[in-house]
């Protein structure tokens, strides 16, 4: 085991001993909706809820599903961020329940499609008009060329510039590329499959941010099982969740408040300032001349610091996103810049966490950082 290793496990329990328990996540909630009434995709939408609960458990987010269309009341769907139409056919909502859930998301309330959700409510214009395009025809599931349009969104931020997967591939009704509303975030090259209707520019995932209303994202990948396996898959419909979700914020720095008490022996001592409006400087005092230190990095409880660590720092030149390694000077302090990522994501809420410890040959924790921001 690397020295760094046993740094980062000592770590992990002097900031459990050190925080209190209270801390949140700020996470949100999301229902996953797979009801249907014509095709049904019965094992992808098992995958696919296992998927996004893996995913809600491992990203900071509560999941639910159903498939009871009763679950469309406006005192239920209040209680959601987002409602996943995850391989959804037909006409599954009556009169009432379209109508709420149209005021659901006039009201801010984010929509996501999978799928099939293209082959869903043809008779509710409202949905098509959220949804992108509905579904017309496809050929037999096969390997085609995907192509990503958009790499700066966060539902395709982490994929090639072009890559192979094996789906069933939706020709739509109207093309999104045409309407100016929608973001095209990946096509698919008609050239290296068969039976792709729509010429050169083939939309194949996309994305709405309304002026009025809440976000939308749709996917036409989903077909084949082993998609919900995939983790290029996963972070895919991750993105897609938490853009319609509203759980990707640009926030400010606003102020630093202590909290908690100080633990250990010695007991350090975490100070901030804002140098910059890009840059934190955190101050770690009261340790032992020249000893090894860590500084720990967490938007949730600190006792989950391993391994669900922020994304909102750039620690170089470490890299080390989260654990920010450090030697204490000969007065026993260290101060460290904290350059902060451009944009500021901040994807489980606006409160970022953070406690220093001092390792060998005692454990001494600092008490906590709160950085506050303000979206």
């Amino acid at each position: 085991m690397t020295r760094f290793a046993i740094l980062a496990i000592a770590v992990v329990t002097a900031i459990a001993a050190a925080c209190p328990a209270q801390q949140t996540c700020g996470g949100f909630r999301v229902l996953v909706f797979s009801k249907t009434a014509g095709f049904r995709h019965g094992p992808q939408i098992a995958a696919g809820q296992a998927m996004i609960g893996a995913l809600g458990q491992a990203n900071g987010f509560a999941v639910d599903t159903t498939e009871d269309a009763n679950a469309f009341t406006a005192a239920n769907l209040q209680r959601y961020a987002a409602v996943v139409f995850l391989n959804t056919t037909g006409d599954v909502l009556d009169a009432t329940q379209q109508a709420t859930f149209e005021a659901y998301s006039r009201a801010g309330g984010g929509y996501v499609g999978i799928h099939s959700a293209a082959d869903t409510e043809y008779a509710w214009p409202f949905y098509g008009q959220l949804m992108g395009a509905w579904f017309l025809s496809h050929p037999v599931p096969q390997a085609a060329d995907v192509v990503v349009v958009d790499p700066n969104h966060p539902a395709t931020a982490h994929l090639p510039a072009r890559f192979s997967h094996n789906d069933e591939w939706y020709n739509y009704r109207t093309n999104p590329a045409t309407n100016p509303s929608i973001n095209v975030l990946m096509t698919l090259d008609e050239s290296t499959y068969s039976g792709g209707t729509m010429g050169a520019v083939h939309p194949i995932a996309w994305s709405q941010s309304p002026a009025v209303g809440g976000r939308a994202f749709y996917t036409g990948l989903g077909h084949t099982i082993d998609t919900y396996a995939q983790p290029f898959f996963q972070q895919h419909v991750l993105g897609g969740i938490l853009f319609a979700a509203g759980g990707l914020r640009t926030p400010a720095i606003t102020g630093f408040t202590q909290y908690g008490a100080a633990s250990g022996s010695p007991s350090l001592a975490l100070a901030g300032r804002l140098p910059t409006a890009t840059t934190a400087e955190l101050s770690l005092t009261g340790g032992g001349a020249g000893r090894p230190a860590l500084l720990a990095v967490s938007t949730c409880d600190a006792m989950q610091a391993l391994p669900a660590f922020t994304v909102l720092v750039d620690l170089a030149p470490s890299r080390l996103v989260g654990i920010a390694p450090i030697t204490l000077d000969g007065a026993g302090a260290s101060t460290i810049a904290l350059p902060l990522r451009v944009p500021l994501q901040a994807r489980y809420g606006t409160t970022l966490f953070l406690q220093g410890a001092q390792l060998y040959p005692t454990i001494g924790a600092s008490n906590g950082l709160r950085i506050d921001l303000t979206p």
